[in-house]
């Protein structure tokens, strides 16, 4: 026994070595190791249960730590003392198709739990909880204890580990049946399950924070709270979201493209470049006003152009909308991609009243402009990194550009304009937001957009200083809160 000890110490430090620069996708946080006869040492209480016996029975806490995890369907193994005493699968469960990182996830006796808004990240709607009973494909006793437990989840397909084996069984003995299993630091994508901040309280008092932040007793005898850091952004500070896939006049929305609010009659326009829609939201009741489709659109051409999207013809790829508050005047734009480019102009004759189509202009083929915004009058297009004036009634943009960027940062897909700073979204290999002064015309700074929780930033807009960031990643499923999601920060 004591040779196959001393093998098995030796194999976990040259594992853990090996595995000190991967990456994990799941960290196990806590479990609870306390029998259903006993209570947490040394008058010790959890934060959700309190002192009761068993502290809550049997559950496991997990934290995500990769951004748009997927856990649906994925396979779930428990063992004791080596020998598998339960499996099951985690169910088809709509949150979970797609989890931001610092996510807290339970699985326990209490109700399912599956209400999400994980945008601010300093509350508690990033939690989550699965009922053990609802797991599926069940064999054997969900069950957790101090006979050195551990933990294994697989993807749905087998082929990626989302929790790597964790848990007092892939390291020496530590906890007893009166104690919590738990790490001991910040969780982050490189904690693995060997990592030395696992264990119990000393032997001490029994700290346990069931669905919380772990919390324990350092060496120097001062009292530590975890802090769940990954949910903050890099270098923006989220405070809000805006979850659009759960307003029902927005159900049709596939692939969100733009984002422009109108604050003279109170509106938020956004495009959809799938369904060939244009939204005009009511921005405080998200009452959707006014929608522009593919055949509004095409038939106001008068056979021109198809009137409808059609064999990637006619106006299918819309991307962006600008307005000048100076006309009260929008202008709704097209690309090529997959459709002939157009823009649109739209007039109204108050801002009691909705715009109509008014004019349009037929782009060159080879020609699009993702991004437009207006500045003091000027009509301003992208084209890749480069700003040009546009006027719309020659359908030319100036021979040179008024501004343009050299650095590797993608090209641009979003402007907002605020207090003299010029807002740029950018996306290829890359998903930025740039802050342009621009009177000087000059980079104050880049923010990397996938660090500060947004994966395709694809709208950018300033409303009630603050900013709006819509993200346009398409591979959620459709009725998840982080579909074409608007996040909302700080103004940096």
């Amino acid at each position: 026994m004591r040779i196959y000890r001393l093998f098995r110490i030796i194999f976990l430090i040259l594992f853990s070595s090996q595995l000190s620069y991967g990456y994990y996708t799941l960290v196990l946080n806590e479990y609870n190791a306390v029998s259903s006869d006993n209570f947490l040492k040394l008058d010790g209480n959890d934060s959700y249960f309190g002192r009761v016996a068993g502290n809550g029975g049997n559950w496991i806490e997990l934290v995500v730590t990769s951004t748009h995890l997927n856990l649906q369907n994925a396979s779930l193994t428990i063992k004791e003392n080596g020998n598998q005493i339960f499996s099951g699968k985690i169910p088809e469960l709509l949150p979970l198709a797609s989890l931001r990182k610092g996510t807290i996830l339970t699985i326990s006796n209490e109700p399912t739990d599956m209400s999400y808004f994980p945008f601010n990240p300093f509350t508690d709607d990033w939690k989550l909880n699965i009922n053990i009973d609802d797991l599926e494909d069940k064999v054997g006793t969900f069950k957790l204890s101090s006979n050195s437990s551990d933990i294994t989840i697989i993807s749905e397909d087998g082929e990626k580990t989302r929790l790597s084996t964790s848990g007092e069984g892939v390291g020496d003995d530590i906890i007893d049946n009166q104690e919590v299993y738990k790490l001991k630091t910040n969780p982050t994508k490189y904690i693995s399950p060997y990592n030395e901040n696992y264990g119990d309280d000393n032997d001490g008092k029994a700290i346990s924070t069931f669905g919380s932040e772990n919390r324990w007793i350092d060496n120097n005898g001062v009292l530590q709270t975890q802090r769940i850091t990954i949910r903050e952004g890099e270098d923006l500070n989220e405070t809000s979201g805006l979850a659009l896939s759960d307003i029902p006049d927005l159900n049709s929305l596939k692939d969100a493209e733009a984002l422009l609010y109108i604050p003279q009659n109170n509106s938020l326009w956004i495009t959809d470049d799938d369904s060939h829609q244009v939204f005009e939201m009511d921005f405080t009741t998200h009452e959707v006003k006014t929608i522009f489709n593919d055949t509004d659109l095409g038939t106001f051409t008068d056979g021109e152009v198809e009137d409808h999207c059609s064999n990637h013809h006619g106006p299918c790829d819309i991307e962006e909308v600008a307005y000048n508050s100076e006309s009260d005047t929008l202008y709704i734009l097209l690309g090529n991609t997959n459709g002939t480019p157009i823009i649109y102009k739209l007039t109204r004759n108050s801002i009691n009243e909705p715009f109509v189509l008014n004019d349009y202009r037929i782009l060159d083929s080879s020609i699009e402009y993702p991004s437009a915004i207006f500045i003091d009058g000027q009509f301003i297009v992208s084209v890749g990194k480069k700003l040009y004036l546009y006027d719309f009634e020659t359908n030319r943009i100036g021979d040179n550009p008024i501004f343009e960027i050299n650095d590797d940062v993608g090209d641009f897909v979003g402007l907002a304009y605020s207090n003299g700073t010029l807002w740029i979204t950018t996306l290829n290999k890359y998903s930025r937001l740039i802050k342009v002064n621009w009177q000087t015309k000059t980079v104050e700074n880049i923010y990397k957009m996938k660090n500060n929780g947004v994966t395709d930033p694809r709208g950018v807009e300033i409303i009630d200083n603050k900013l709006y960031i819509l993200d346009g990643y398409d591979n959620i499923k459709k009725h998840h809160v982080l579909r074409h999601a608007i996040h909302i920060y700080e103004i940096p």
